[in-house]
Formats: structure tokens, sequence, C-alpha cells
């Protein structure tokens, strides 16, 4: 609709809405729900995630709806009713989607779902309680959340009477722990089941079969087992696998758990009901000192032993390259239904411990009858018969189903029948066979019967696994010392103090200060939770023990029952109601106007100053050569069309336009979703635009398809998705069983397993937000690329069996394995400044500028001798792997419509252009200096930095390109405007423009083009200072772990000239970077660099650099003075003195924070992390590097034989020339490599016989 037409279409819609209303003797009543309803769907239509014109089209169907529901009375049917309105977690999206379309086939009903964290539903729903309380109908959640669901509001429906009258339901067929604890609150039945995730130990019978070894029973069997295994190789690929892919330090839901089910087995001995955390008779933390001590030393005894991932189905178990995992029932179905190893999966019980906690002492103890009556004789790898205390932990518990106490009875009911669809056995077991993340909570999910065991057979699963499966859970469920989720008020918080803990578990920390820090977060936690004796009876309440007070599990007063005609609101239509909807339908108008960004005579609302303020600069690419060569007619009808569609969208969007330039249509948004939306659609709208026929045949707008090869379809490639992790992951070529790609062919560059399976096992989960120091930093936003997210972490280092002694690995920041490294920054400026070191450092300067200039002439040698990715049909498989860009990999994996290569290319292809080409800057953050407004003319227009950030960015890019800077980026709503939305950082980059200073860019391109990837040229008019992702290497990649040495002790000794030093050594690892051509894959708070480079060379060459930069560096005086830091000279003889006696010379040996690196080369799966856009990588290269890193001496380089002879191949005479010589230093024991490592020392200078070393103070 014209915008001029808004305004009195809106008022003719108020006036239509009073003359159609009944007055006199057709006056009805209405109950003030009726009222409140309007109010809320009004809300609901208006939300910030529908565009201006859905939010116009929305408020009328809401209008509609009041005139005919509250004119007509509430005695309708059921088929009658509104849709329902369910809130419910975004990680059972699928799942529930699924669930609600069978419902609506059977039920007529009409249900409209909306999505959020689980974490976030509590938070939700106290919102709504405030401000609009009848928003939904119902909504479902976790077992630890209903506790904070009825003590903090007043919405739960009890459900008594509804159960009561269902016969469908079978209420007495669910697991006696869910009916009576999950579902249930201070006696009252609050939820209906609908889930359950239970957690249990899975294995691969054959491998524990081929080493004699049973099922583990405690935790210490555990720890042996992975011992035992570790280093094998379990999937005939002939590298060395992980023993144990537990998701401990990676995953927070995961982790929580971890933690939690050998705390318990620790802490609860007599059932339930007694507390595993914190004792609810007392109040006393059962986790305490002596406990969560042992507890962590066990994780750190197992961390070295597991992969590490984050992921619904656990890849690296998928994929048969480990032995041994706790995880959730979703897992089974995974590698049942999805892989061919169904046969080979055993299931157990979660071990226990022989040791707990007496509560009247407080110390861990053996077991005893008396200390642990429900133990069991249990025998233990040494051989003996022991007392073995279990307490199988539910994992996430039971998801239950609510209804909002509120909503009249009608809707009440159809919530209700919602619920109970879903858990009716025969219903509930189809899901629990196949739902990701539906589990089994009832008895006949657990039916082990021959009936039972063919219908789970007739889906593909193996009668025998499924037997151990069922049997577990169904042993575990019912076990007289279950340990339920943690239910009481402020349960995830607690929770989330027992991810921290498992995090700096990760990162090295001592058990005893782990478990110090624990207890005080707990004991802050319940300081802050309210009266303990309320927080105490929440507890109470919530395991099911009878309490004379709990917190109401429902509504002391509802405003509106329904229950019966004395409590409804009755108002006479005909006196009163026309003149309140007048003002309500004012208000109405007012509302959507203004979310509209319209004044209230449907004026356009230019945006105000502020953070969230985009400008939004296009331009249409080549305009200069299309009309010279183009008739004038063409491209005026062009431009037309090209106008009138950007004009078209921005209204959509609420975008006011300041002005035009040329072509360039100079645009400010009120957010940076509504920006990112406008650029988005533009670009589909101009490829479905009806251009001119005679522009069509100009070869810079003639429309251009391409399609994936055959072999990337199965990865996502031609369906609207892109599921890069798994296309790297089908990069290499191997054998076995475990759903590995097969040959690669020519003309594609890589191929899929025919089976397809890996396109459904990798739904990933939802990790936490994060922040990164990198140039994409800061970002606490999360997309959507392949699936839910994409992991941005590496593997943890696995551990091998060996008699030699080894070091421990890199102390890795926790925080920074999930990319939450914090920024670089002292945390007093002033200290830091007055530290700061002169101006004038010469030597370091001299020094960086010569590593700079060396740098640069190895990677251009290296990359000008290169020879990589090249598809060689005398190659076995087709391919010659080597290190190749990402943009050159996606070039490889799209071909263009008409190319020969016909065995490797899919015929359905897609138009990716096709028209004018128009390239899209934008960036946020407009101050009040930047706005003019005209006097006469009352425009405003927006300028400055601001827009003239947005130009350059804009002018970097190609046609069809949508780029940001990263203020927008990080201000986008990931559920929403990233939705669908593949964000890749692009690099740090400085304009022609120096006042305008770094500038890290972001594109955005949706999936269904994002083949545009593989002809979009590199950004042009940037100088760039860091890589970014479209350069990152993939395919065989040089690996490079960076460590600074003692940074712990530096702090605690001053952490301000401690984080002076670290500042100092971030800036100079991605100086020396970028020329280096290498990539910067993480950089964080606890002194790691972790790089990644096209060439061997490179990465040597960088370290050496890095190293003897630092040393050179002019360092402050205090700083050197400590032993980590102190100056070390080498005092050697001069070779080419011949007479008297031989003088010596000096040089520096070591000076400032000591760094160590390692480097190993290798095949790597890549990705791109949805949080940050930038590349991560897995593969066993990064366990190597890192093992090497660890191993290196303080101050010194080492890396793999490998690494260093092909640094001598690709450029081993500059390396010679530049003093960097390698010492073969011997044969090592690496943890989790199979066989000895040959290790190569990178010296310094030249090597002489005779030499004195001292050190300087």
């Amino acid at each position: 609709m014209p915008r001029h037409q808004l305004g009195a279409a809106l008022w003719l819609a108020v006036l239509t809405l009073l003359l159609t209303l009944p007055t006199g003797a057709q006056a009805r009543t209405v109950t003030s729900s009726c009222v409140a309803g309007l109010v809320r769907d009004i809300l609901i239509a208006t939300g910030d995630n529908i565009s201006a014109d859905d939010k116009y089209t929305a408020v009328a169907k809401v209008v509609n709806a009041f005139v005919s529901s509250c004119t007509d009375g509430f005695d309708k049917s059921s088929s009658g009713l509104r849709p329902l309105r369910i809130l419910a977690p975004l990680q059972a999206e699928n799942d529930m989607e699924r669930i609600v379309a069978d419902f609506e086939s059977r039920t007529g009903y009409r249900v409209i779902t909306e999505y959020v964290d689980h974490l976030d539903i509590i938070g939700e729903l106290q919102f709504i309680e405030q401000t609009s309380p009848l928003a939904y109908d119902g909504w479902f959640v976790d077992g630890a959340s209903v506790v904070d669901l009825v003590t903090t509001t007043t919405l739960v429906a009890p459900l008594n009477a509804f159960i009561t009258q269902d016969s469908k339901i079978q209420w007495s067929d669910v697991t006696e722990y869910v009916r009576e604890i999950t579902s249930t609150y201070g006696g009252v039945t609050i939820g209906v089941p609908i889930g359950g995730k239970p957690v249990s130990l899975m294995y691969r019978r054959d491998v524990f079969t081929a080493a004699d070894l049973s099922t583990p029973n405690t935790w210490e069997d555990l720890v042996y087992a992975a011992q035992t295994l570790n280093s094998s190789d379990f999937n005939a690929d002939g590298e060395a696998d992980y023993a144990l892919c537990w998701q401990l330090s990676d995953c927070n839901w995961d982790g929580q758990i971890a933690v939690s089910q050998i705390l318990a087995s620790m802490t609860q001995t007599t059932g339930p009901r007694t507390g595993f955390l914190w004792d609810p008779a007392t109040m006393e933390l059962l986790g305490g000192a002596a406990v969560m001590t042992r507890t962590m030393e066990l994780i750190q005894e197992l961390l070295p032993y597991s992969a590490t991932s984050c992921e619904i189905l656990n890849p690296h178990f998928m994929s048969g390259d480990c032995a041994i995992t706790i995880a959730f029932e979703s897992l089974f179905k995974g590698v049942s239904l999805h892989t061919s190893m169904q046969s080979l999966i055993g299931t157990a019980m979660v071990p226990g411990s022989t040791r707990a906690l007496n509560r009247q002492t407080g110390r861990l103890e053996e077991c005893t009858p008396a200390l642990c009556p429900l133990a069991a004789l249990e025998r233990t790898y040494n051989g003996s018969m022991v007392l073995v205390n279990r307490a199988p932990h539910f994992g996430i518990g039971s998801f239950s189903g609510f209804v909002n106490a509120y909503q009249d009875e009608g809707h009440q009911q159809a919530t209700y029948s919602l619920w109970s669809f879903i858990s009716e056995p025969i219903y509930s077991k189809e899901l629990v066979m196949t739902a990701g993340v539906v589990g089994p909570y009832r008895k006949s999910h657990l039916d082990t019967s021959a009936q039972s065991l063919a219908a789970w057979g007739a889906i593909g699963y193996n009668k025998r696994a499924v037997t151990d499966f069922l049997t577990t859970i169904k042993g575990s469920l019912e076990h007289p010392n279950f340990v339920p989720d943690l239910r009481m008020l402020g349960g995830h918080r607690y929770m989330a103090t027992l991810y921290s803990a498992l995090q700096n578990a990760t990162a090295g920390m001592a058990p005893a200060q782990i478990a110090a820090n624990v207890a005080a977060e707990h004991a802050a936690i319940l300081a802050s939770s309210g009266p303990r004796d309320v927080v105490q009876r929440s507890l109470q309440a919530g395991l099911g023990i009878p309490v004379a007070s709990p917190p109401p599990p429902h509504p002391t007063q509802q405003p509106d029952t329904h229950a019966g005609g004395s409590d409804r609101l009755a108002i006479n239509l005909g006196v009163v109601i026309p003149l309140a909807v007048l003002l309500l339908a004012l208000v109405i108008v007012v509302v959507v106007m203004r979310y509209r960004r319209r004044s209230l005579f449907d004026g356009l609302l230019a945006p105000s100053p502020g953070e969230g303020t985009t400008l939004v600069v296009t331009d249409i690419m080549n305009s200069t050569p299309l009309w010279e060569t183009l008739g004038p007619d063409v491209m005026e009808c062009a431009i037309a069309t090209h106008n009138t569609v950007v004009r078209q969208t921005l209204a959509k969007w609420s975008g006011y336009e300041q002005a035009t330039e040329g072509d360039s249509f100079l645009l400010a948004f009120h957010t940076p979703s509504d920006a990112l939306g406008f650029a988005l659609q533009l670009q589909r709208s101009l490829l479905e635009a009806a251009w001119e026929p005679e522009l069509l045949q100009h070869p810079l707008c003639a429309p251009l398809a391409m399609g994936p090869c055959a072999a990337l379809q199965g990865a996502g490639g031609g369906d609207g998705r892109f599921a890069l992790l798994l296309a790297s992951r089908l990069l290499t070529p191997g054998d076995g069983p475990f759903n590995r790609p097969s040959a690669i062919a020519p003309g594609c560059l890589f191929n899929f397993a025919s089976d397809g399976s890996w396109d459904n096992a990798l739904a990933l989960f939802v990790p936490p937000d994060s922040q990164s120091t990198l140039c994409a930093a800061g970002s606490a936003v999360q997309s959507h690329l392949m699936v839910r997210t994409t992991p941005d972490r590496m593997p943890h280092a696995v551990a091998a069996r060996s008699k030699s002694a080894t070091a421990a690995a890199p102390s890795l920041d926790a925080a920074s394995l999930h990319g939450r490294s914090r920024v670089y920054a002292s945390p007093s400026a002033k200290k830091a400044a007055k530290m700061a070191e002169p101006a004038a450092d010469t030597e370091g300067m001299r020094q960086l500028d010569k590593a700079r200039e060396l740098l640069q002439s190895l990677h251009s040698a290296a990359s000008a001798s290169e020879n990589a990715a090249s598809l060689d049909s005398s190659v076995p498989g087709g391919v010659k792997v080597a290190t190749i860009s990402m943009a050159k990999f996606l070039r490889l994996a799209w071909t263009l419509e008409g190319s020969p290569a016909d065995t490797g290319v899919v015929k359905s292809q897609v138009t990716v252009f096709k028209g004018l080409r128009v390239r899209i800057g934008m960036h946020s953050g407009v101050q009040n200096s930047d706005v003019e407004r005209n006097a006469t003319s009352g425009r405003v227009y927006f300028g400055g930095a601001p827009l003239a950030i947005a130009k350059a960015v804009g002018d970097a890019g190609a046609g069809g390109m949508v780029l940001m800077t990263k203020q927008t980026f990080e201000r986008l709503h990931p559920d929403r405007a990233l939705k669908g939305v593949l964000a890749l950082a692009m690099g740090q980059h400085t304009t022609k423009d120096d006042t305008l200073g770094h500038v890290c860019v972001y594109q955005a391109i949706e999936r269904p083009l994002v083949a545009r990837l593989a002809v979009f040229q590199p950004l042009r008019g940037l100088s760039t200072m860091e890589t970014g992702v479209m350069d990152a290497p993939v395919g065989t990649v040089t690996i490079a772990f960076a460590n600074m040495v003692g940074l712990a002790t530096l702090q605690a000794w001053d952490r301000d000239r401690s984080e002076v030093a670290l500042d100092a050594y971030a800036a100079l690892s991605k100086q020396l970077l970028h020329n280096a051509g290498g990539y910067l894959v993480d950089l964080t708070s606890s002194g790691l660099c972790l790089a990644a480079f096209h060439h061997p060379v490179d990465a040597v060459a960088w370290g050496a650099g890095l190293i003897e930069v630092m040393k050179h560096r002019q360092w402050d005086e205090e700083l050197l003075s400590h032993e980590l830091c102190e100056e070390v000279r080498l005092h050697e003889p001069v070779c080419e003195f011949t007479g008297g006696s031989t003088p010596l010379q000096s040089r520096v040996l070591f000076r400032g924070p000591r760094i160590k690196i390692g480097i190993d080369v290798g095949k790597v799966q890549a990705d791109v992390a949805s949080l940050t856009g930038r590349m991560t990588y897995q593969g066993k290269v990064m366990n190597r590097a890192a093992r090497i890193s660890s191993k290196a001496s303080s101050g010194m380089q080492w890396c793999s034989a490998e690494v260093w002879e092909q640094a001598r191949e690709q450029n081993g005479v500059n390396l010679l020339a530049a003093g960097i010589r390698g010492t073969q230093i011997g044969s090592f024991s690496l943890k989790g490599v199979i066989g000895n490592v040959e290790l190569v020392e990178r010296k310094p200078g030249h090597h002489h016989k005779s030499t004195t070393a001292t050190t300087t103070r």
C-alpha cells in the first residue's frame, strides 16, 4: 500500500470498527480477557521481528478477529477458537514443527509456535506476566526450570482436573519419577510430560571385547579404560584415535550434567529426596571442598583422553573414532539410524563411586553399608569386589507442557489437548524412536518385549542394541538412588557454576582452588535468591518432599478464569464500548505508526542518533561502462527499475532515504536488523526484477546460473543450505565403514557418502553466548549456518600411553575455547600508560621491519612456486589434496552453467545473478554531530565518519555483495536478522582515509545465493591488516600454537605490567602473521596465539620472527627484573679470529616474556563459526601442534620433521640466509599420537662449540 494511503486506511479501519459494533438491544457482553487479548495481539503483531508491511496486515487481522469474536460472545465450539500460541525451546524447533503439523491434522486446531533458547524461557514468561499475560496459551520447559516458573510467576494452571478426565493419557504409565516429581509441585500436578533426556554410558562393544574390558563400574575404572584404549585406531584410518569423546569442556549443558554425575555419586547415598548438591534438611552445601576437589581431579584425569565437540550427535562417536562417551539418548538414535555401527554400540549405566560424603564429618570415606545403604557390591578393574554407590542422573530431566492459568477455559482445554496428544503412549513412543529431542519417560517406552523390539527394528535399529539401551534407561529411572535435575530457586545458576568449574579444570586450575571458587559462588547465589527458608522450601517441594507452605504452584488470584458467568466482567457494548474502542483504536494507530517508524499523520520518522542507527549506501557496479556500451533508453529504463525496487524494498523495512548520489542511494535505518533485512531482500528483488532484454544480453548483466558438484549437494549445497564443516570433512578421501567419503571424481572437489547419512547427523546444539578478542570479536550474537550453530573451538589435546615422561598440555584458557576471550586491555589504563615504553625503540623497530620484510619475501616465494589444489586424474581418487584458500575451495565446489565437467555437476542449477549488480555497505553508530536537519524542508541528513565508513565498505565490495562493519554485525539479533544467513569475517582493513581508522568487515549472504561466493573477487580499495576468512587455508594446513610462558605467574606478580606485555605480544603476533600470509584462528587472554598457514615455511618464519622481535623489543625495566623475563646473554667465541686468545661475542638468548611455539602440518576439517564468522579447524594436526608446543622449551620453537622438510623444500636457501636453522632433537612420544614423532628445534644464528650464558638483571 502506498505510504500516502496508510494513515487514511488506519483511520478508516477505526471508523469501520465503530460502525460494525452492535448497539442497543443488539449489545452483547464482553469479558475483560477479550479486551486484554486485543491489546496482546496488537503487541505481538507489531513485534520487532516483523516487517512494517507485515505489521499492518497483522493488525488488520487482529481487528477483524476482535470484531468477530468479541461481538459474537464466547460460546463457540473448539473448532472456532483462535490459533493456540505456544512458547517452546529453540532447540526443539524441528521436532515441534512436526508435532504441531500432526496435531493440527488430527484435531483441526491451529497452533502458532514461538521459539527462544531454553535458558531464556523463564525470563520471557516473567516478562509477559508483567506486560501481556495472555500472550501465550502454553509452553514447555525442562524440569530444572519448573521451580523458578511456579515461584516467580502466577501463570501456571493446575492440571489435576484435566488429567483425571483424560483416559487417553494413561497417567499411570508415566514413570514414577516423572509423574511424582518433574510434573508436580507442592502436591499439585502442573505439567504434562512430553519428553525425557536420560543420559547413559555408550561404548563400542567390539573395542571393549577386543581389549578384554568390561564396562567401567567406577569413575576410576573409566579413567583406566580411557588410558588403556587411548591412541588405538578404532576406524582403520591409520591414525591414533581418542578413547573418550565425552563432551566435557566445550558444552554448557553437557558439562553441567557431567560434573553433576560425578558429584552425585559421592554426595547422594540415600535416595533422591536427600539431594545431591544441597541438603534439603539443613541447606548445607554437599558439593563442598572434599567432594568438589575429587570431582575436579577425576575430570582432569579424563580430559587428556577425551576429544571435544559440542553437538547433539557427537561427531567423534558418530564417525567411529572414539570408543566411549556419556551422552543423551539422541546419540544412540543418531548412531543407530545414520551410521553402519548399529550392532557395535553398547549402553550401560553411568559409573559410580567407591567413596561417599559423610554428611556428619564432611569427609569423603570409603563406602560402608551404613554410609552407602543403596550401594551394591561390584567388581572393579583391579579385581576387587567393593561397594559402589551409583547415582544415575536423569540428564536434563523431563520436559513438561504447561497451560496458562489466565486463559479462558476453551483455550486451556485446547492447550492441554496438545500436551496430551504429544504424551499419549502410542504417539509418544513414535517420537521416542524418531525425534531428536524426545527421550523415554513412560514405562511403555522401555518395553523390551518381542512386539516392541519389532517396532524398533522396523525403523532400522539393531534389536540387541535397543535392548541394552532400554534396559539401561529403565535401570536408571527405577534406581533407588536416582538423581533428579536440580529443582530449586536459581537452579540453572547453580548448574552454570558447575560448568565454570569444568572450564577452570580444563584450563589447569588446581582442583582445591576450583572447589573454593564453586563454594563461594554457590553461597553468593543462595544469598541473592531470597530468604533462606523460602529457597529451602522450594528445594524440598522440587524434590517432592511435603512442606508446610511451599511457594504457590498456581495463581492465588486470577483476574479472569471464565469458570462461570459470575466471574465475567459484563459491559454494555451499546453504552460504553464505542468510546472504549475509539480510545483503543487511537492507541493502536499510534503504536502501529510508531512501529512503522512513522508519525501519526503517516510521515516517515527519521532515525535518531544512537549506536543502533545504521547508515546504508547502495551502488550499481560497473554503471559507467554500461552507460557507455548500452543505449541511453536501455539504461534509463534499467535505472528506473532499479530505483523502484530500492524504494519498494526500503518502504518494507521503514528505511529513510536521505539522498541519492548518481545511481547510489544514501539510506538510514532505525536498527541494524532493518538495514540487513533491507539489503538481503534487495538482492533477492533485483534478481526477480523485470529487466529489459537488451540489458540482460550485456555480459555485465547477463543471467548467471551455477550449481554445486553433485557431491556438494549432499552437504547442503543444492537445497538452500551450506554445510562447510561437512564439505570440509569430505575434502580428504578415506576408507572404512564409518561413512567416510570415497573417491573424488575429476571436475568435482569432493564426493559424498552414497547413503547421505551425515546430512541428518549434524544437528548441532546451541552453545553459550560468546565474545572473542579477534577482529570478529565482541560479538554476542549467534547466527544459523547449516544447522543451529557451529562450535567455535579447537579439540582439546588427547593423551597417549607412554613410558616416557611428557609435559602437560598448554594451559588453554577455557573461555577462549568457546570464543569468549576477553579484549586485551590493561585493567588500569592510567597505570598502563605510565609504564608504556619510550617512543624511541630503535632496535625493536629495526628487528620488526627486518622480520616483516623476511616474512613477506618468503611468503611471496612460496606462493609463486605453489602447485596446490590441482584436480589431477592421475592421483588416486582424482584430487591432489593440498592447501588452498577458502575462496579457491568455493570456486572449485561450484560450477558455472555449461561446464564440461558433467560427471560432477548438478543439473538443477540456480540463477545467482541477473540484471544490475548492486553492492551495499553499512555501518552502525551515529552521533548527534553526524546529523543535520534542514530547517526549511525538515529533511534529516546523516554524514560525518559513519557515512564515510559505510561508503568505503560498500565501495570495497563486488556487485551483489552485502558488507557491514563490526559495529553493525555485533548488534544483529541472531535468531531474527541472521537466521538463514551465512556471515563471514572478511578481515581487518584500513581505508584510503586514514582518519577512519581500522575497519573490521563482514559479509552477509543468504544461503540460497551462497554460490555467489565462488564468483566474488577479493575486496578492493582497502589495505588489509588481518586476513579474512576467504583467504584462510583449507585442505592440508600448517598449524602453529604459540604460548606466552608463565603468564599466570606474571599476572599474580604484577597484573598491570603483565597486561602491557600481553598486549604487545598480541599486537606483534597479529602484525607478523599478516606479513606471513597466515590466518589468525584464536588469540586468547591466556597467552595462546593459534594460527593457520598455507605453507610450512611461512609458519617457521613467523615463529622465528615473533621470538626474535619479542627479544629485542624495549620492555619495562621492572618487567625485565622478573625471572620469567630477565635478559640472558650467550657469550660465544668469534670463529674468524686468528690471533691471540679468542675473544667472545655476546648475543641475546632470552629477553622479555618467553614464547614457545609448536608447529605441525596435516589435513584439517574447516568450518565457519557462526558466532564470529571466522574459520575454525578440527583434525589431528591440531592435537599434534598443541603437544609439540607443550613439549617445546621456554623461548624455543619446535616443529615436526615434516614441517621442517617441507619448509626447506619450499625456501630453504632464504631460510639459511636469514639465519633460520633447524636441529634434529630426537624422537618424542606425544600424547594421542601413534608411535614417536621426530622433532626439530629452530636454532637462531650460528652454532658455536663453546658458549657461556650470563643473566643480566
